[in-house]
């Protein structure tokens, strides 16, 4: 049996529940409830072997307050917002393609991320002149 690598839906799964102060502990038991399926499928989506259906998925976000783009693909509204107001943040809808193919770490991320806020957040102020 080989161990799987989390993938970046699952990632996310544990970051996003760990924010909203659900700890990794019980959160397998959790989705599976939240989603009506068994524990060993809600397992199979927090270490990575598979990914929730799009259904569950939309059940996991309303219950969470994220997107569905977000859980699935790591697209959050801001960046798709800013990326229609703003040419600067247009690249950033790509970053997600970079990490998956393996050409960003996660550290990576979080500085991108990081860089993005402030970009739009120069912005706002400007736009408030």
């Amino acid at each position: 049996m080989s161990i799987s690598e989390p993938s970046d839906v699952s990632i996310r799964l544990i970051e996003t529940a760990q924010a909203r102060g659900i700890p990794r502990r019980g959160l397998t038991r959790r989705l599976a409830a939240l989603c009506a399926v068994t524990d060993h499928a809600a397992h199979k989506w927090v270490t990575g072997e598979s990914e929730p259906s799009r259904r569950n998925a939309e059940k996991i976000a309303a219950a969470w307050g994220v997107t569905v783009a977000y859980l699935l693909f790591g697209e959050t509204v801001e960046a798709m917002e800013a990326a229609k107001t703003n040419e600067v943040a247009l690249p950033l809808l790509s970053i997600n393609q970079l990490h998956r193919a393996g050409s960003l770490d996660d550290q990576d991320l979080v500085e991108i991320e990081r860089f993005a806020r402030l970009l739009a957040s120069k912005n706002v102020h400007q736009g408030a002149r």
